[in-house]
C-alpha cells in the first residue's frame, strides 16, 4: 500500500483524472483487505442438510403453545359456572376435530395451556349450553386464545370472532308443509341481519339461575321423548291461551340450529282450533332471523318483543319457518317449510312425531319457556332446543296454565359428579368427565428418529417412525385422572432393535396407580410394581422394548407396505393432578438404541432420563451441553429426532429430508418463522419420488 501512495503523489503532478481513478482502485483494495466474520449461506438454494447450520436458538418444533382462557357470563356480566366448553381445530362441517373439553369454575372461567400446530391461526370454541352462541372461531394471537361466551352486549361486540359458513342440513323423508295461502305480516321493520327495530328498549336479564334451569329442562343431545316424555303428553298445551285481556311479550333466549329460522305467531279462537294448515290464513313475524350475533344473525339473549294486547279466548300459536331467513332478499320466507305448535298441522304421518314445540311453565319466574325442534322427526336429536324463547304476560293470571307442563329443572346426572349427562364424556363414571386429545380426536402425530446417535446419521428420519395420539382424561374439576396413549410403528428404516418410551416431567412414579398395555419381550426394562420404569425420578413409561416386534420396514417403495397393530397404553393416577402440573403432549418421548438402555435419543433440547448414559454426550457429532439445557444437537444444532403434530410422510431409505421435503431448509434458516407447514402436501413442497407413499 506504500507504493500505491507514492503513485498517487506522482500522479497529482500529472493528471487529476488519473488521481481519481487510482483513488477508486484504492477504496476497492482496502475493502477487499478487511476480513468480515464468515457467515453461513442464507440462500436455501445454496444449502443442503450436510452443510446446514441452524441457529442455536432454533427449537425444531412444529408446534406452538397457547394459553386458552374461556369465560361464561350472563348478559349482565356475572359468572355462569359449570358450563362445558370445547376447543376444536375448525367447525365440524369444515372437517374440524375435537381437542379440548372442560367445565368453567365458580368464577365462570376455564383456563388451560395447550400445544397447537405452528401454522394454526385460529381455533373453534364450542358449547352446548343454552343461552350462548354454540360455536365461534377465535384467533390464536401472541400465544393466547381468549373468549367470553355471553357477557354484556358490549363485551360480545368487542370480541374478535368469525362465524361459520352455513350449510343446508341434509334430511331424508318429508319436508314440512307449505301453505301458499298464509299471509306473512311483519310487526315492524328490521335491519339487514333480521334484527327487529321494534325490540323493547331494555332487554330482559337472563341470569345464571335461569340459564341453569333451562339447560336442565332441555339439555342438548338428550331426546325429550326419552328423558322428558311428559312434555309431549297428548293433553299438554303448547299454545298460549288468553283467558282475559293481556299483553304478551316474547324474549329470545338461545338457538343451536344450523338453520336461520324465523319465529312467527298466529292466532285463532279458542272454540275453533285449526284442523289443517290451510286454516291458518296469516301469521306475524316476531324474529325475522332467530339467530345469535356471531352465528348468522344479530340477536342477543334477552332481546324482547311486545306482541301487543290480546282479547279473551284468543289462542296464540307458534310457527317456525325452517331456514326461512333469506340473506339475499332480507325477507322471511317459508324456507324449507312451516312447523306449527298445533301438531295436527305438521307433516309427519306418525302422530307421536308430529309435535315440534314444547311449552313449559316456569312457576318460579311466571313465564312460559318455548323450545322448538326444527328437523322433521324422528330425524334430528329431538332435544327441542334448536330455538328457545319464553313468553311473558301481564297480567299473568289471564293466561291459562292448567294444561301446560311444568318446567322440570332437575339435573340429569347419572354418576352424580356434578356434570350433566349430556356434557359428560363418561356419564356413568364419577371419576372421569372429559376427553382432551393431542393432536386431536382423530389425528395422530408422528415422531421421526435417527438412531445412529451420537454419530451423524443419514438424515432420512425414518430409522423409527411412530404415530401417536394422547387422550388426557380429566374429572369434573378439570384435573387429570388418566392418560391414554395409542402408538403405531409405521416404519423401521434401520436394523437396530430400538425401544420407545416417554417421561412425564410433572409426575413422579409414586403418583401413578397403574400402567397397562406396554409390550416387553427383550428383558432389559425394569419396572416398578405400578408399571412405571424403575430408577426414575419422573414417571417414565417404556411403551415397547423392540420395535421390530411391532412393525416392519416400510421404507422401500418397491416392497409392500406392512401395517402394524396399534399399542394402547393406559396410565391411571393415584390422585387427580392439576393439568398445569401434568404437562403437555407429547411429553418427553425417546428411543432406546438397540437394546442398550443407557443410549437414549430425545427430541432437541429435551433432557435425558435418569437412566441415560451421559458419557455419550459430547462424543462424535453430539454437542449436548447440560449446563445450558442443550441436548441432542450437533455443533451445527441439528437434531436426531423431530416431532410432528400431524401425520408426517417420511422419506424413502437414504433420501435425505431436505431433498424430499423441499421447504425444510427454508423453515430451518428462518428459525421456524417461514414455511411452518413445510412437511405438508402443498404445491411445490415435496419431491414425491423421495417420499414413501404406500
Amino acid at each position: 500500500m506504500k507504493n500505491f501512495s507514492l503513485l498517487i503523489k506522482n500522479a497529482r503532478k500529472n493528471n487529476y483524472s488519473l488521481i481519481m481513478k487510482l483513488l477508486i482502485i484504492a477504496v476497492f483494495l482496502l475493502s477487499s483487505c478487511s476480513k468480515d466474520p464468515a457467515e453461513p449461506p442464507t440462500d436455501p438454494g445454496e444449502v443442503a442438510i450436510d452443510n446446514l447450520k441452524a441457529s442455536p436458538t432454533f427449537d425444531w418444533k412444529n408446534t406452538k403453545e397457547a394459553k386458552v382462557t374461556i369465560r361464561t357470563k350472563d348478559n349482565e356480566g356475572n359468572a355462569v359456572p359449570n358450563v362445558k366448553v370445547c376447543v376444536w381445530t375448525n367447525f365440524e362441517e369444515e372437517n374440524g376435530k375435537e381437542i379440548i373439553n372442560g367445565v368453567t369454575n365458580l368464577q365462570g372461567e376455564f383456563v388451560v395451556d395447550y400445544t397447537f400446530e405452528a401454522d394454526m391461526a385460529d381455533v373453534v370454541l364450542k358449547t352446548d349450553f343454552i343461552g350462548f352462541v354454540p360455536e365461534t372461531k377465535v384467533p390464536i394471537e401472541n400465544g393466547v386464545v381468549n373468549f367470553t361466551f355471553g357477557g354484556t352486549r358490549n363485551t360480545q361486540k368487542k370480541q374478535k370472532t368469525s362465524s361459520k359458513t352455513y350449510y343446508s342440513k341434509q334430511e331424508t323423508g318429508l319436508y314440512s308443509k307449505t301453505n301458499a295461502n298464509v299471509k306473512i305480516n311483519y310487526i315492524g321493520t328490521y335491519n339487514t341481519n333480521g334484527v327487529p327495530n321494534y325490540l323493547v328498549a331494555k332487554p330482559d336479564v337472563i341470569n345464571k339461575d335461569f340459564l341453569t334451569d333451562v339447560n336442565n329442562a332441555l339439555p342438548e343431545n338428550m331426546p325429550v321423548p326419552t328423558y322428558h316424555p311428559e312434555y309431549l303428553l297428548g293433553n299438554s298445551q303448547h299454545n298460549l291461551v288468553i283467558l282475559d285481556k293481556a299483553e304478551v311479550w316474547i324474549t329470545f333466549v338461545s338457538e343451536g340450529a344450523g338453520y336461520k329460522n324465523v319465529l312467527a305467531y298466529y292466532t285463532y279462537d279458542r272454540d275453533f282450533p285449526p284442523k289443517t294448515a290451510a286454516d291458518i290464513k296469516e301469521c306475524f313475524v316476531i324474529f325475522p332471523n332467530a339467530s345469535f350475533a356471531g352465528s348468522g344473525g344479530g340477536l342477543y339473549s334477552g332481546d324482547k318483543v311486545s306482541l301487543g294486547v290480546f282479547e279473551k279466548n284468543t289462542v296464540i300459536g307458534w310457527m317456525l319457518m325452517r331456514n326461512g331467513w333469506n340473506d339475499t332478499t332480507r325477507l322471511s320466507t317459508e324456507g324449507l317449510g312451516l312447523l306449527y305448535s298445533n301438531l295436527e298441522l305438521n307433516p309427519e304421518t306418525d302422530i307421536k312425531h308430529r309435535q315440534h314445540t314444547v311449552m313449559l311453565y316456569d312457576e318460579k319466574r311466571s313465564l312460559f319457556l318455548l323450545g322448538f325442534e326444527d328437523l322433521i322427526r324422528p330425524g334430528g336429536d329431538n332435544d327441542f332446543n334448536d330455538a328457545v324463547f319464553y313468553a311473558s304476560a301481564n297480567p299473568i293470571k289471564n293466561v291459562e296454565i292448567t294444561d301446560v307442563q311444568k318446567l322440570n329443572a332437575e339435573r340429569i346426572d347419572t354418576d352424580k359428579d356434578g356434570i350433566i349427562d349430556s356434557s359428560d364424556d363418561y356419564p356413568n363414571d364419577p371419576k372421569l368427565a372429559f376427553n382432551n386429545f393431542y393432536p386431536s380426536s382423530s389425528i395422530f402425530g408422528t415422531l421421526a428418529f435417527e438412531d445412529l446417535w451420537p454419530s451423524k446419521g443419514d438424515y432420512d428420519f425414518n430409522d423409527l417412525v411412530i404415530d401417536y395420539n394422547f387422550n388426557r382424561i380429566t374429572n369434573a374439576q378439570n384435573k387429570v385422572v388418566s392418560l391414554k396413549g395409542k402408538f403405531t410403528v409405521r416404519a423401521i428404516g434401520a436394523s437396530f432393535q430400538n425401544g420407545f418410551g416417554f417421561s412425564i416431567s410433572g409426575v413422579t412414579p409414586s403418583q401413578v396407580a397403574s400402567v397397562t398395555g406396554t409390550k416387553y419381550t427383550e428383558g432389559y426394562i425394569k419396572t416398578n410394581g405400578n408399571g412405571t420404569e424403575a430408577g426414575q425420578k419422573n414417571a417414565t413409561i417404556i411403551v415397547f422394548d423392540n420395535a421390530w416386534k411391532h412393525g416392519s420396514g416400510n421404507t422401500n417403495s418397491s416392497q409392500p407396505f406392512v401395517a402394524s397393530e396399534p399399542i394402547e397404553v393406559t396410565i391411571d393416577l393415584v390422585n387427580p393432578i392439576d393439568a398445569s402440573t401434568f404437562g403437555m403432549a407429547p411429553y418427553n418421548p425417546f428411543i432406546i438404541v438397540n437394546k442398550e438402555r443407557g443410549k437414549e435419543v430425545h427430541l432437541a433440547n429435551y433432557a435425558p432420563t435418569d437412566l441415560a448414559d451421559r458419557s455419550y454426550f459430547g462424543t462424535s457429532f453430539d454437542n449436548s451441553q447440560s449446563g445450558i439445557g442443550k441436548y441432542y444437537k450437533t455443533k451445527d444444532n441439528l437434531p436426531w429426532a423431530i416431532d410432528f403434530p400431524n401425520r408426517f410422510e417420511y422419506p424413502i431409505e437414504k433420501a435425505k429430508i431436505d431433498v424430499s421435503h423441499l421447504k425444510f431448509i427454508n423453515w430451518v434458516l428462518s428459525n421456524g418463522v417461514d414455511y411452518k407447514n413445510w412437511y405438508k402436501n402443498e404445491s411445490g413442497y415435496r419431491n414425491s419420488s423421495n417420499i414413501y407413499n404406500k
